[in-house]
């Protein structure tokens, strides 16, 4: 595995992590979620370069060790973070093999602009633990904008981003941490607790901006200008708060559906929380995974 830092067009450093096996067979990108960072999706980078595939992640614009203080927890756009990953994948990708895309919780946000921006780049996408825009996020992001009005876009408020974290608690009990609504995997959940560079706050402006990110990547006339022809998989867990407990999830596949999307299929998983990809039964969740992969994509 090799880290280094690329220096994108707008003069955002990115850190960024490459697995890659000798002989590649194609290439797989990964974009991490919200306050956390690429470093955690390590074990599964190295599960995917194993079976031959070149993996890349990077730290989003706000996140990483090389982020300021003043910095972390902060975007404008959702755009340019997508924007940021596909200057990395053009720099990296494995020429002429296929590429997948695997985007979790707000990377799987991210996920869903970047194939609408640039829709001829990936031959399969991979959406772990997002979300459907609905009512109750039509009230946060009236908060938000009625906050940043009196605070500025780039106010962290800690009370705001503890009140969607005891949101995403208010089904578990006993409730042994603020943290619990990320998986059932212990280890896991602490791992994620004393890492000094997860669960910071973020800031008014790049929570809202996910949320109309959300909103915008469901619009059907959005989602019509991705390549119809890319199989989508919804991967998360039956207990996750993101999803609405996989509600969202189908809905959202529906959507996809809708829009004109000709594969798209949903895995949810009983007893697991939001980050699927870490819970108890990771193994079964990435074997599945690599199964769908092995049913769609031809390796040359």
């Amino acid at each position: 595995m090799q880290e280094f830092i690329m220096s994108m067009h707008d003069n955002q450093k990115i850190e960024v992590a490459v697995f890659e096996p000798e002989h590649p067979i194609g290439t797989i990108q990964l974009l991490h979620g919200m306050a956390e960072h690429m470093a955690r999706y390590y074990a599964i980078g190295e599960y995917f370069e194993q079976l031959g595939y070149k993996v890349i992640m990077h730290n989003h614009m706000g996140h990483g060790k090389s982020v300021s203080k003043e910095a972390r927890g902060h975007f404008e756009h959702i755009e340019a973070l997508a924007r940021h990953a596909e200057e990395v994948l053009e720099s990296l990708v494995v020429k002429d093999k296929p590429v997948i895309l695997v985007g979790h919780s707000m990377g799987s946000i991210v996920a869903r602009q970047y194939v609408i921006l640039f829709p001829e780049l990936f031959d399969a996408l991979v959406l772990s633990g997002t979300s459907y825009y609905e009512g109750r996020h039509k009230v946060s992001l009236r908060a938000l904008n009625a906050l940043m009005l009196i605070f500025g876009k780039k106010a962290k408020l800690n009370y705001i981003n503890q009140m969607s974290l005891k949101q995403f608690n208010k089904k578990i009990k006993p409730l042994q941490s603020e943290s619990d609504w990320l998986s059932r995997n212990i280890d896991n959940v602490k791992s994620f607790i004393n890492d000094p560079y997860t669960g910071f706050d973020m800031s008014l402006n790049a929570l809202a901006e996910i949320l109309r990110a959300m909103k915008r990547t469901q619009k059907i006339k959005e989602m019509k200008k991705m390549n119809a022809d890319m199989p989508i998989l919804l991967v998360s867990g039956e207990e996750d708060a993101f999803s609405n407990y996989g509600k969202g999830i189908k809905k959202l596949g529906k959507l996809y559906k809708n829009a004109g999307m000709k594969m798209v299929r949903v895995q949810l998983y009983k007893q697991s929380r939001h980050e699927v990809l870490f819970e108890t039964n990771q193994d079964e969740v990435l074997d599945r995974i690599l199964l769908w992969l092995k049913g769609i994509i031809k390796h040359g």
